[in-house]
Protein backbone atom coordinates (compact mmCIF):
# COMPACT_ATOMS: atom_id res chain seq x y z
CA UNK A 1 0.00 0.00 0.00
CA UNK A 2 1.47 3.75 -0.60
CA UNK A 3 3.77 2.48 -3.15
CA UNK A 4 3.25 5.07 -6.00
CA UNK A 5 3.39 8.10 -2.77
CA UNK A 6 6.33 6.29 -1.15
CA UNK A 7 8.29 6.85 -4.71
CA UNK A 8 6.85 9.98 -5.37
CA UNK A 9 7.52 11.26 -1.80
CA UNK A 10 11.62 9.99 -2.44
CA UNK A 11 11.56 11.34 -6.00
CA UNK A 12 10.53 15.08 -5.17
CA UNK A 13 12.62 15.32 -2.80
CA UNK A 14 15.83 14.57 -4.25
CA UNK A 15 14.70 16.07 -7.32
CA UNK A 16 14.31 19.43 -5.45
CA UNK A 17 17.19 19.41 -3.32
CA UNK A 18 19.74 17.72 -5.86
CA UNK A 19 19.10 20.43 -8.37
CA UNK A 20 19.13 23.28 -5.51
CA UNK A 21 22.55 21.47 -4.75
CA UNK A 22 24.20 21.58 -8.46
CA UNK A 23 22.72 25.19 -9.39
CA UNK A 24 24.60 26.11 -5.64
CA UNK A 25 27.56 23.95 -6.60
CA UNK A 26 27.75 26.01 -9.74
CA UNK A 27 27.49 29.26 -8.28
CA UNK A 28 30.13 28.65 -5.43
CA UNK A 29 32.40 27.01 -7.96
CA UNK A 30 32.44 30.68 -9.84
CA UNK A 31 31.97 32.67 -7.55
CA UNK A 32 35.35 31.11 -5.91
CA UNK A 33 37.08 30.76 -9.40
CA UNK A 34 36.58 34.67 -9.95
CA UNK A 35 37.97 35.61 -6.11
CA UNK A 36 40.80 33.30 -6.72
CA UNK A 37 41.50 34.42 -10.27
CA UNK A 38 41.37 37.97 -8.30
CA UNK A 39 43.90 37.27 -5.66
CA UNK A 40 45.65 35.31 -8.21
CA UNK A 41 46.05 38.70 -10.34
CA UNK A 42 47.47 40.72 -7.22
CA UNK A 43 50.12 38.17 -6.43
CA UNK A 44 51.37 37.95 -10.04
CA UNK A 45 51.18 41.78 -10.30
CA UNK A 46 53.71 41.81 -7.05
CA UNK A 47 55.57 39.21 -8.61
CA UNK A 48 55.95 41.37 -11.46
CA UNK A 49 56.50 44.33 -10.09
CA UNK A 50 58.84 43.05 -7.66
CA UNK A 51 60.92 41.43 -10.78
CA UNK A 52 61.43 44.51 -12.53
CA UNK A 53 62.38 46.22 -9.23
CA UNK A 54 65.32 44.12 -9.13
CA UNK A 55 66.19 44.35 -12.53
CA UNK A 56 65.69 48.14 -12.35
CA UNK A 57 68.68 47.91 -9.35
CA UNK A 58 70.78 45.96 -11.78
CA UNK A 59 70.65 48.51 -14.22
CA UNK A 60 71.27 50.98 -12.07
CA UNK A 61 74.56 49.23 -10.79
CA UNK A 62 75.50 48.39 -14.25
CA UNK A 63 75.47 52.31 -14.66
CA UNK A 64 77.28 53.39 -11.70
CA UNK A 65 79.94 50.85 -12.16
CA UNK A 66 80.74 51.64 -15.95
CA UNK A 67 80.45 55.31 -14.92
CA UNK A 68 83.33 54.23 -12.66
CA UNK A 69 85.22 52.76 -15.00
CA UNK A 70 85.04 55.01 -17.54
CA UNK A 71 86.20 57.59 -15.36
CA UNK A 72 89.22 56.05 -14.56
CA UNK A 73 92.39 58.53 -15.38
CA UNK A 74 93.97 55.61 -17.87
CA UNK A 75 90.83 55.35 -19.22
CA UNK A 76 90.15 59.08 -19.47
CA UNK A 77 93.73 59.34 -20.91
CA UNK A 78 93.54 57.36 -23.56
CA UNK A 79 90.28 58.70 -25.03
CA UNK A 80 92.27 61.53 -25.94
CA UNK A 81 95.40 60.22 -27.27
CA UNK A 82 96.34 60.24 -31.04
CA UNK A 83 97.01 56.65 -31.00
CA UNK A 84 95.98 53.61 -29.64
CA UNK A 85 96.83 52.45 -25.95
CA UNK A 86 97.57 48.99 -25.27
CA UNK A 87 97.84 49.24 -21.63
CA UNK A 88 94.08 51.14 -21.58
CA UNK A 89 92.63 48.04 -23.71
CA UNK A 90 93.85 45.54 -21.08
CA UNK A 91 93.02 48.03 -18.17
CA UNK A 92 89.57 47.98 -19.77
CA UNK A 93 89.64 44.20 -19.86
CA UNK A 94 90.30 43.69 -16.47
CA UNK A 95 87.94 46.22 -14.92
CA UNK A 96 84.97 44.41 -17.02
CA UNK A 97 86.01 41.04 -15.99
CA UNK A 98 86.27 42.13 -12.36
CA UNK A 99 83.15 43.92 -11.93
CA UNK A 100 81.46 40.28 -12.31
CA UNK A 101 78.24 41.19 -14.66
CA UNK A 102 77.55 39.25 -17.46
CA UNK A 103 77.74 41.32 -20.51
CA UNK A 104 78.18 39.96 -23.98
CA UNK A 105 80.44 43.08 -24.87
CA UNK A 106 82.24 46.27 -23.74
CA UNK A 107 82.81 49.31 -26.54
CA UNK A 108 85.12 52.55 -26.11
CA UNK A 109 84.85 53.94 -29.06
CA UNK A 110 87.49 57.00 -28.41
CA UNK A 111 87.69 60.60 -30.67
CA UNK A 112 90.53 59.29 -32.70
CA UNK A 113 88.61 56.56 -33.81
CA UNK A 114 90.11 53.87 -32.17
CA UNK A 115 88.05 50.97 -30.35
CA UNK A 116 88.75 49.68 -27.11
CA UNK A 117 86.52 46.38 -26.42
CA UNK A 118 85.97 43.56 -24.52
CA UNK A 119 83.93 40.98 -26.10
CA UNK A 120 82.42 37.26 -25.81
CA UNK A 121 83.08 37.20 -29.26
CA UNK A 122 85.09 39.38 -31.92
CA UNK A 123 82.51 41.08 -33.93
CA UNK A 124 83.32 44.91 -32.76
CA UNK A 125 81.51 47.37 -35.24
CA UNK A 126 83.65 50.27 -36.37
CA UNK A 127 82.60 53.26 -34.53
CA UNK A 128 80.99 54.68 -38.17
CA UNK A 129 78.86 51.83 -38.90
CA UNK A 130 77.86 51.67 -35.01
CA UNK A 131 76.62 54.97 -35.20
CA UNK A 132 74.77 54.78 -38.33
CA UNK A 133 71.74 53.12 -36.47
CA UNK A 134 69.27 55.80 -35.77
CA UNK A 135 68.88 55.64 -32.00
CA UNK A 136 72.83 56.08 -31.48
CA UNK A 137 72.85 59.15 -33.97
CA UNK A 138 70.00 60.66 -31.99
CA UNK A 139 71.37 60.48 -28.71
CA UNK A 140 74.79 61.90 -29.93
CA UNK A 141 73.46 64.70 -31.35
CA UNK A 142 71.59 65.04 -27.76
CA UNK A 143 73.60 67.47 -26.19
CA UNK A 144 71.36 67.32 -22.76
CA UNK A 145 71.37 63.15 -22.94
CA UNK A 146 74.67 62.19 -21.09
CA UNK A 147 73.50 58.66 -20.92
CA UNK A 148 70.76 55.97 -21.99
CA UNK A 149 69.55 52.35 -22.47
CA UNK A 150 68.50 51.31 -25.37
CA UNK A 151 67.82 48.37 -27.83
CA UNK A 152 69.29 47.83 -30.79
CA UNK A 153 68.85 45.77 -34.26
CA UNK A 154 72.89 45.19 -34.98
CA UNK A 155 74.37 43.54 -37.32
CA UNK A 156 77.83 41.58 -36.79
CA UNK A 157 80.69 43.05 -38.72
CA UNK A 158 82.33 39.74 -39.19
CA UNK A 159 80.02 37.44 -40.19
CA UNK A 160 77.00 39.76 -41.10
CA UNK A 161 74.58 37.50 -38.67
CA UNK A 162 71.72 39.99 -37.64
CA UNK A 163 70.87 40.26 -33.70
CA UNK A 164 69.59 42.08 -30.99
CA UNK A 165 71.04 43.98 -27.95
CA UNK A 166 70.30 46.05 -25.27
CA UNK A 167 72.46 48.41 -23.71
CA UNK A 168 73.73 51.32 -22.07
CA UNK A 169 75.57 53.86 -23.85
CA UNK A 170 77.35 56.66 -21.84
CA UNK A 171 79.25 59.48 -23.18
CA UNK A 172 82.93 60.48 -22.19
CA UNK A 173 83.54 64.24 -21.70
CA UNK A 174 85.77 67.06 -21.21
CA UNK A 175 85.01 70.60 -21.09
CA UNK A 176 81.50 69.76 -23.10
CA UNK A 177 84.19 68.23 -25.71
CA UNK A 178 83.20 64.46 -26.96
CA UNK A 179 86.29 62.38 -25.95
CA UNK A 180 84.60 58.69 -26.86
CA UNK A 181 81.84 57.04 -26.30
CA UNK A 182 81.13 53.78 -23.77
CA UNK A 183 78.80 51.39 -25.40
CA UNK A 184 78.01 48.42 -22.82
CA UNK A 185 75.23 45.27 -24.75
CA UNK A 186 73.80 42.92 -22.94
CA UNK A 187 71.60 39.99 -24.21
CA UNK A 188 67.95 40.01 -23.24
CA UNK A 189 68.37 36.79 -21.81
CA UNK A 190 70.32 38.73 -19.00
CA UNK A 191 67.28 40.39 -18.61
CA UNK A 192 65.01 37.72 -18.31
CA UNK A 193 66.65 36.13 -15.55
CA UNK A 194 65.13 38.70 -13.33
CA UNK A 195 62.02 37.12 -13.67
CA UNK A 196 62.58 33.35 -12.98
CA UNK A 197 61.28 31.93 -9.92
CA UNK A 198 60.68 28.68 -8.45
CA UNK A 199 57.13 29.23 -7.64
CA UNK A 200 54.99 26.90 -9.60
CA UNK A 201 52.35 29.33 -9.97
CA UNK A 202 54.30 30.73 -11.92
CA UNK A 203 55.92 27.65 -14.27
CA UNK A 204 54.19 28.33 -17.61
CA UNK A 205 55.35 32.15 -17.81
CA UNK A 206 56.15 33.55 -21.04
CA UNK A 207 58.28 36.44 -21.46
CA UNK A 208 58.23 39.23 -24.42
CA UNK A 209 60.78 41.69 -25.27
CA UNK A 210 59.58 44.63 -27.22
CA UNK A 211 62.44 46.95 -28.17
CA UNK A 212 62.72 50.44 -28.35
CA UNK A 213 61.32 50.27 -32.10
CA UNK A 214 58.30 48.89 -31.46
CA UNK A 215 58.93 45.80 -33.30
CA UNK A 216 58.44 42.37 -31.55
CA UNK A 217 61.24 40.02 -30.54
CA UNK A 218 59.79 37.00 -29.50
CA UNK A 219 61.99 34.35 -27.54
CA UNK A 220 59.32 31.69 -27.43
CA UNK A 221 57.86 30.70 -30.79
CA UNK A 222 54.28 31.57 -31.37
CA UNK A 223 53.88 33.81 -28.44
CA UNK A 224 52.35 36.58 -30.72
CA UNK A 225 49.54 34.24 -31.81
CA UNK A 226 48.12 34.27 -28.02
CA UNK A 227 48.07 38.10 -27.96
CA UNK A 228 44.48 39.82 -29.67
CA UNK A 229 45.47 42.86 -32.00
CA UNK A 230 43.69 44.98 -28.65
CA UNK A 231 46.35 43.71 -26.18
CA UNK A 232 49.19 44.29 -28.70
CA UNK A 233 48.16 48.49 -29.21
CA UNK A 234 48.01 48.05 -25.70
CA UNK A 235 51.51 47.12 -24.74
CA UNK A 236 52.87 49.46 -27.94
CA UNK A 237 51.40 52.92 -25.89
CA UNK A 238 51.61 51.99 -22.55
CA UNK A 239 54.99 52.79 -20.38
CA UNK A 240 54.49 52.35 -16.56
CA UNK A 241 53.98 48.76 -15.35
CA UNK A 242 50.10 47.96 -15.67
CA UNK A 243 48.00 45.55 -16.06
CA UNK A 244 47.08 45.23 -19.83
CA UNK A 245 44.42 42.51 -19.40
CA UNK A 246 43.06 40.02 -16.84
CA UNK A 247 40.62 37.07 -19.04
CA UNK A 248 39.60 33.35 -17.75
CA UNK A 249 42.73 32.16 -19.71
CA UNK A 250 45.54 34.55 -19.10
CA UNK A 251 46.66 37.69 -17.25
CA UNK A 252 49.27 40.14 -19.33
CA UNK A 253 51.36 42.58 -17.89
CA UNK A 254 54.51 44.77 -19.11
CA UNK A 255 57.17 47.53 -18.26
CA UNK A 256 58.99 50.19 -19.89
CA UNK A 257 63.04 49.06 -19.09
CA UNK A 258 64.95 52.01 -18.08
CA UNK A 259 62.94 54.84 -20.24
CA UNK A 260 64.33 52.98 -22.77
CA UNK A 261 61.28 53.07 -25.28
CA UNK A 262 62.32 48.56 -24.85
CA UNK A 263 59.24 46.86 -22.78
CA UNK A 264 59.13 43.52 -21.10
CA UNK A 265 55.78 41.77 -21.47
CA UNK A 266 54.92 38.48 -19.39
CA UNK A 267 51.87 36.44 -19.97
CA UNK A 268 51.00 34.44 -16.85
CA UNK A 269 48.33 31.54 -17.83
CA UNK A 270 45.70 30.77 -15.77
CA UNK A 271 45.34 26.95 -16.32
CA UNK A 272 48.16 25.70 -14.09
CA UNK A 273 47.13 28.28 -11.18
CA UNK A 274 43.45 26.95 -11.34
CA UNK A 275 44.65 23.47 -11.28
CA UNK A 276 46.88 23.72 -8.74
CA UNK A 277 43.48 25.72 -6.37
CA UNK A 278 41.29 22.07 -7.19
CA UNK A 279 38.12 24.23 -6.26
CA UNK A 280 36.56 22.27 -8.90
CA UNK A 281 36.99 18.71 -7.33
CA UNK A 282 36.48 19.77 -3.98
CA UNK A 283 33.02 21.14 -5.34
CA UNK A 284 32.37 18.27 -6.83
CA UNK A 285 33.63 15.85 -4.38
CA UNK A 286 31.58 17.90 -1.44
CA UNK A 287 28.13 17.59 -3.60
CA UNK A 288 28.31 13.61 -4.68
CA UNK A 289 28.62 13.08 -0.30
CA UNK A 290 25.77 15.96 -0.21
CA UNK A 291 23.69 13.75 -2.92
CA UNK A 292 24.38 10.55 -1.29
CA UNK A 293 23.46 11.77 2.38
CA UNK A 294 20.42 13.45 1.11
CA UNK A 295 19.12 9.96 -0.58
CA UNK A 296 19.74 8.44 2.94
CA UNK A 297 17.67 11.16 4.40
CA UNK A 298 14.75 10.95 2.01
CA UNK A 299 14.42 7.10 2.76
CA UNK A 300 13.84 8.21 6.32
CA UNK A 301 11.86 10.97 5.44
CA UNK A 302 9.46 8.69 3.11
CA UNK A 303 9.79 5.76 6.19
CA UNK A 304 8.50 8.45 8.02
CA UNK A 305 5.32 9.28 6.32
CA UNK A 306 4.58 5.93 5.18
CA UNK A 307 4.90 3.62 7.64
CA UNK A 308 2.46 6.07 10.12
CA UNK A 309 0.07 5.68 7.26
CA UNK A 310 0.32 1.79 6.86
CA UNK A 311 -0.28 1.52 10.86
CA UNK A 312 -3.19 4.02 10.77
CA UNK A 313 -5.15 1.90 7.10
CA UNK A 314 -4.09 -1.20 8.98
CA UNK A 315 -5.97 -0.09 11.86
CA UNK A 316 -8.76 0.98 9.96
CA UNK A 317 -9.41 -2.56 8.19
CA UNK A 318 -9.45 -3.80 11.16
CA UNK A 319 -11.79 -1.83 12.75
CA UNK A 320 -14.36 -2.37 9.46
CA UNK A 321 -13.88 -5.93 10.19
Amino acid sequence: MFNRLSKRIVLIFLIVVWVCTILMGLFAYRWSKQTYVSQYSGMSFNYFQSSNNRLTQFLHYTEETFKLIASHPSIVEAMSEPYFSLDASQLLSSLVFDSNLNVTEVKLYSASGFVYSFAKNLNTQPFELFKAAENVQAFLEDNDRKYIWTSRHQVSFNDSTEHNVFSYMLKLEENNDLLGLLVVDFEFQELYRFFVTANPLFNENKLLFVPSNSSFLNVENNLLSLLTDDEINRILHTSEVQTITTTNEKILLQSEIADSGAKIVILIPLREAIKLSSPKWILISFIMIYCICTFYIAILLRNSIIQPLNRLYGRINAWKK
